[in-house]
């Protein structure tokens, strides 16, 4: 039957005590109880094939494997320590150089976890909340509306469209005049300044009274107290006030026919009333307004004053005019007219 057999070779190499081990085939009659002898010395052990193996003397033996043993042990130290410190070098080495370092996870925006680059991560793909879908941060004037924060974003730094500084919606009074909207836009809530609150430009008739106004009632209408020019109306402004004047200038001024008279000029005084010492009435015997007669009444003239030897004026029928038919010049025309 094969067996192993360990033989302790003696070598000295750097101090250290080497042990090797050979498989050896024995003759197993081997085994069989040795006859004894008072021989001492190295036995002799026969194997079934190859010249027969020297066994070592049983004192010898046991007193060098001792030493052997306490070599072998030295040696084992000295390799332990030495392999311990070369394997923490070659530790540290490795786990500076990196190489036993987990590998860092991919940034995937969306799963939760800040990132890499990642300004946030909320774990959604919402972009109207506090973390774009994009992993930034949301801002005004990133062109996201973020509910509750914003009225409005459209993504320019314009403030006179829509949507003006602080993502708030345009409105009259916000101090930005919107284009096509607004002719004026000064943040404030008087009325009365160059401004009104309905970011218009101050004007006479917009029925706010300004600075350099004495009236605005809102319209265009000269016949009431307020002119169209916020003046406030008075006799001579040449309007007629309604329910306050008869005329003003020549401006209400009719005809005397127009009050009842049959001839004459008709006037508006300096008080803003109708003048009808002018008009005249035919055929009350009296000449008045600018009748040149009245039945018998020519003033002051007669034929011999308009050139003629004698004779009589006759007055026409509405006292316009004056007929010199029976003014003559000789006693001829008198007589044979």
């Amino acid at each position: 039957m094969p067996m192993i057999r360990c033989s302790v070779a003696r070598a000295t190499l750097a101090g250290l005590a080497l042990a090797a081990c050979s498989p050896v085939a024995v003759d197993p009659s081997w085994l069989e109880e040795p006859a004894t002898s008072g021989t001492t010395g190295p036995a002799t052990v026969p194997t079934t094939s190859g010249p027969a193996v020297s066994m070592p003397d049983a004192s010898t033996d046991a007193d060098e494997h001792a030493s052997d043993e306490t070599a072998l042990a030295d040696a084992s130290a000295g390799t332990d320590d030495a392999a311990t410190t070369t394997a923490a070098e070659g530790f540290a080495e490795s786990s500076s150089s990196g190489l036993d370092d987990p590998p860092e996870p991919l940034a995937v925006c969306g799963d939760g976890v800040v990132q890499g680059d990642e300004a946030c991560d909320d774990g959604n793909r919402i972009n109207t909340d506090a973390c774009l879908a994009t992993c930034e941060i949301a801002t005004c004037g990133d062109g996201i509306l973020h509910v509750g924060e914003e009225e409005c974003d459209d993504a320019n730094a314009e403030d006179d469209d829509a949507c003006v500084a602080g993502c708030v919606v345009a409105t009259c009074g916000d101090g930005f005049v919107r284009a096509g909207v607004e002719a004026c836009d000064d943040g404030n809530d008087d009325d009365a300044d160059d401004c009104t609150n309905g970011c218009r430009r101050a004007d006479c008739g917009d029925g706010i009274l300004h600075d350099d106004e004495a009236c605005d009632d809102g319209n265009d209408d000269d016949t009431d107290g307020c002119l169209s020019t916020c003046l406030l109306a008075s006799c001579g402004d040449g309007f007629v006030r309604a329910g306050m004047e008869a005329c003003d200038g020549t401006t209400g001024v009719g005809t005397c026919v127009d009050e009842g008279f049959d001839s004459g000029l008709l006037v508006c005084s300096p008080e803003c009333t109708l003048d009808t010492a002018g008009c005249g009435r035919c055929g009350n015997g009296v000449r008045d307004g600018d009748e040149p007669c009245d039945d018998e009444d020519f003033g002051e003239l007669t034929c011999a004053a308009l050139g003629y030897r004698g004779g009589d004026l006759r007055c026409a029928a509405d006292c316009m005019a004056i007929d010199e038919d029976d003014c003559w010049t000789s006693i001829w025309d008198w007589l044979f007219g």
